[in-house]
This record gives C-alpha cells, sequence and structure tokens, in this order.
C-alpha cells in the first residue's frame, strides 16, 4: 500500500558535531568498481556520551549525504532493560539531529528521500497504542501519518510506501482505480493481487515492489508493478527454491534490480533459511547464498540495498560460524565487507562488522554498522571518483575492542 503526501520538504539541518574521520587503502571494496582509497568516517553518538551509547543506522540517502537510524544513548549491561533512545538524521557536514517518539511510542527509522530532506518510519506502541507509520523534515518535525507501517519513501520524498489500516485519504489499498480516486498515486493496477505491502519504487516511479499474494493460498511473493500494465511480472525460482516466499525490499533507482530476501516454505523445518537474492526482469531470481560456510543453525542472509543502476548490492549474512556485512557484485559474488578492509590494509582490532544498511545510487558510499565490544556503532565508507590515487591508511582509532553479538543490533531488548 501507499499513500501520497503533499506540500515543501524541510530545510536542511542546523546541528553541527566532530567526526572521525581516517583514509585508508581500499584496493577491492567494491571490486573493479572501487576507487583505489577510500575514506571511513565514524557518525558518532551525537549528543550521548555514556560509554555504551550505540547507533545503529537503516538507510543512507540516494545522494549518500543523509544517514537515519537509531541512537541508543546508554545501552543497559543486561541487555534486556529498556533503554533510553532516539530516532536521528546525520550528515557529515551538520552532525547528528535527534527525532523523539512521542509518549508512549518507541520510533524507528525506516528510510530517507534521496536528498536527505524526508524521513519515514515507524512508531511503535504499547497495548494501549496502536502501531503508526511517521513522516519527518526538519521544517515541519514529527508528522503522524496513522495507523499503520512506512517501510521507504519516494527519492523526491512525495510518496510513503508500506501498509497501512485507516480512513485517511493519503492511504491506498491496492488494487485502487487510478483513474477514478482523485488521490491516487501514480501506482498501476494488478487485478490478481488480494494482499499486498510496497517497500520501494524507482526513481521515476516507473517502478514498483514489495511483497504481494495473488491467491487465496499463496504466501508473500515479491512483485514488480509498472504503468500500463494490468500484469505484474513474478520472479522464476530456481531449482530447490518451489514454494519459498520472497519481499521486495528495495528496487534500484533505474528500476532494473529489486533485492530482498527469500524465505524458505514456512512449513519446512528442515529448510528453515533466509537467503538474499537479486532479481532482474526476464532473469530468474538469484539467491546470493552467504558468506559463512555452516548452515546448520537457520542460516540468514539480507540483500538491504542496492545501487542506482543495481550493479552493487549490500546486506548482511548471518551463519553458524559467520557474521559478516557484505557487498555483492556480479563480477565478485558476496564478499566480507571485513575481509575487504583488512585485505586492503586496514588493522580493525577486534572490530567485528554486522550490516551494511544502504549505499548511495552511484555506489560509492556504504553506510555499515559494527560491533566494538562495547556497543554497536556505525560509520561510512566513502569511495572516491576514479584516479583521486592511493593514500596513505590514517588507522582507525575508534576501531579498538572486541566480542560478538547476535546478527542484528539490539538496542535493550530480549
Amino acid at each position: 500500500m501507499l499513500f501520497r503526501l503533499e506540500g515543501t520538504v524541510g530545510s536542511t539541518l542546523r546541528v553541527a558535531s566532530c567526526l572521525a574521520l581516517a583514509t585508508v587503502f581500499f584496493a577491492h571494496a567494491l571490486g573493479p568498481r572501487a576507487a583505489a582509497a577510500a575514506s571511513i568516517i565514524s557518525i558518532g553518538t551525537g549528543p550521548a556520551t555514556a560509554p555504551r551509547a550505540a547507533t545503529s543506522a537503516s538507510d543512507l540517502s540516494g545522494d549518500g549525504s543523509t544517514v537515519v537510524g537509531v541512537l541508543a544513548h546508554n545501552l543497559p549491561t543486561d541487555d534486556c532493560s529498556p533503554s533510553e533512545r532516539s530516532g536521528f538524521v546525520w550528515t557529515e557536514a551538520r552532525g547528528m539531529t535527534l527525532i523523539d517518539a512521542p509518549e508512549g511510542f518507541r520510533l524507528d527509522p525506516t528510510s530517507v528521500s534521496y536528498d536527505g530532506r524526508v524521513v519515514v518510519g515507524n512508531l511503535t506502541g504499547h497495548e494501549t497504542s496502536p502501531d503508526e507509520a511517521f513522516r519527518w523534515t526538519e521544517s515541519g518535525g514529527l508528522e503522524s501519518l496513522g495507523t499503520g507501517a512506512a517501510y521507504g519513501v519516494s527519492a523526491d520524498g512525495a510518496y510513503v510506501f508500506g501498509s497501512i489500516s485507516t480512513s485517511s485519504p493519503y492511504y491506498y489499498d491496492i488494487p485502487v482505480d487510478v483513474n477514478t480516486d482523485p488521490h491516487a498515486p501514480p501506482v498501476p493496477v494488478d487485478q490478481r493481487l488480494i494482499a499486498t505491502e510496497v517497500f520501494s519504487a524507482s526513481a521515476d516511479l516507473s517502478a514498483f515492489t514489495g511483497s504481494a499474494a495473488f491467491s487465496p493460498f499463496d504466501g508473500p511473493t515479491v512483485f514488480r508493478l509498472e504503468p500500463g500494465s494490468t500484469q505484474s511480472p513474478l520472479p522464476i525460482l530456481p531449482a530447490g527454491y518451489d514454494e519459498w516466499i520472497s519481499y521486495g525490499t528495495r528496487i534500484s533507482a533505474d528500476g532494473s534490480t529489486i533485492v530482498g530476501p527469500i524465505n524458505g516454505p514456512p512449513y519446512s523445518r528442515e529448510d528453515n533459511r533466509t537467503e538474499a537474492f537479486v532479481w532482474r526482469e526476464g532473469e530468474p531470481l538469484l539467491p546470493l547464498g552467504y558468506v559463512g560456510i555452516d548452515l546448520s543453525d537457520h542460516p540468514e542472509s539480507w540483500a538491504r540495498d542496492v545501487s542506482g543502476d543495481g550493479s552493487v548490492v549490500v546486506g548482511y549474512s548471518y551463519t553458524a560460524d559467520d557474521v559478516s556485512a557484505f557487498v555483492w557484485t556480479e563480477e565478485t559474488g558476496m564478499q566480507s565487507l571485513e575481509v575487504l578492509l583488512t585485505q586492503a590494509g586496514v588493522d580493525l582490532g577486534d572490530w567485528e562488522l554486522h550490516d551494511i544498511a544502504g549505499i548511495s545510487d552511484d555506489g560509492r558510499t556504504l553506510v555499515a554498522t559494527g560491533l566494538d565490544g562495547v556497543a554497536f556503532r556505525s560509520f561510512l565508507v566513502v569511495i572516491p571518483e576514479p584516479g583521486t590515487g592511493l593514500l596513505l591508511s590514517l588507522g582507525l582509532s575508534f576501531m579498538a575492542h572486541h566480542g560478538r553479538r547476535s546478527r542484528n543490533p539490539s538496542f535493550g531488548t530480549c
């Protein structure tokens, strides 16, 4: 489902902070696409100064300028107690701006527009407070969009994608009669759809993706919707993946490539695993595998984002023997970001990199999250334009501790 929002977007952020910047030799970061040097930029913890303050990035703007995510002001030592937390918006020039949740809610940003000016996400309520979607701009602040969930936002910030249960005129069930509904966004109709969630759209709104059921007996299936078509192309599953369910969580800006996770049949106990995939129209869905090799304990890999031309995919991989942030290209396959940095001469100490939440449209900026032995922290990896030459390593002073935790950052929840 999706809904439209009108009006001007906010101005730029005003909060500044100091940043830790380290330049490193990075010859193989994205295979043949990468330049020979890159910058590692810590996003810090903003106003939170406690030793166990933590950040977990959830998305990166298409232009690579803005990170959104969650700041835990001070994680409890038992990892089971609630922690004070805020949403955040970060840019290198202006530092971290906090987005605080209303009373009775927990706030989780999920997506940001191409230029970083519009942030969307979810407000998780308690038993007496239903979950709500939200939109945030610097000028307009936090705006509740009613009961539901927001998963993505269009490049220009005008449309929010998700699932909803409200009568607000900004929300739309699919299928929708785009010819008679005065508020309807430019979404095509596939009358086979009986339930759907829209997660992402191409930059020009020519293609949409998400998950949908096409009969009462189907599990969720990734789909691709295009204007002027009433038949959504569906993926061809490779051998051994029959009856798996899939979710199209991101589509590339040019509309060519959809990524997400594919899950083993829910009734299967022997093959209960989740695997990242890439899908291009006219080609079979391509599972990407895992970084680790021990698949004995419900392995999970998840494609979190994709570059604008569909050539670089990022996410995380969890197996019994490994937890890794990964980068995938057709030329190199799935590679651990941690291994790539180490091979490039970066001394990570005991840091462990668990997730890449986003990649810029040009494929040159990644936002990753790792564990330093005390808490999760997020940072950017910025690959300069070709021809900048080799730069000497200045070290990564903010990567200094050790420890391994669960596959995803967890801020005080059991």
